[in-house]
């Protein structure tokens, strides 16, 4: 804030990284101080962005390379016995988009009731399409629950 030569009092924004998004007011370096907490996360940023649909709050990451090949070797392991645990080949699996399994309640272990995650995939897909997106990046995209409802109508899909 400052006088003007009026003597009125001008406005000209905040000193600090807080934004107001959707009526809350957030602070940009609490997102990027979280996303520098994750594992080999190098670099973050985040920012609003403004589109026809209206403002997004959007995070960037850099992200360290340190590959080696025991340690890939140790993820490749980890994901086959991940995968040989959840698609036992004796169980008929599901049909594509519709593998519910491995989805459990953080509270009690058990497994999330197939109506509760229909209607959380419903809820997800309906709030993605309706801001019609055209490039898709879907980090972790398992067995396609989110992939086989969305990739059909945007151009491109990574995953």
């Amino acid at each position: 804030v400052r006088w003007t030569a009026e003597g009125a009092l001008d406005y000209l924004g905040r000193a600090d990284t807080q934004v107001k998004l959707r009526g809350q007011r957030i602070e940009l370096g609490e997102i990027e101080n979280t996303l520098l907490a994750c594992p080999q996360v190098v670099q973050a940023a985040a920012s609003v962005h403004h589109s026809d649909t209206g403002p997004h709050l959007v995070g960037y990451i850099t992200l360290e390379h340190t590959s080696t090949a025991d340690h890939d070797a140790e993820v490749v392991d980890e994901w086959q016995q991940l995968y040989d645990d959840l698609y036992d080949a004796e169980i008929e699996a599901p049909g594509f988009g519709m593998d519910f399994r491995g989805w459990n309640s953080s509270y009690t272990d058990e497994p999330i009731p197939l109506d509760e995650m229909v209607e959380w995939r419903s809820a997800t897909v309906n709030r993605i399409n309706a801001l019609r997106p055209q490039r898709v990046l879907e980090l972790g995209v398992g067995s396609g629950l989110l992939l086989s409802q969305i990739a059909p109508n945007c151009g491109e899909y990574w995953g």
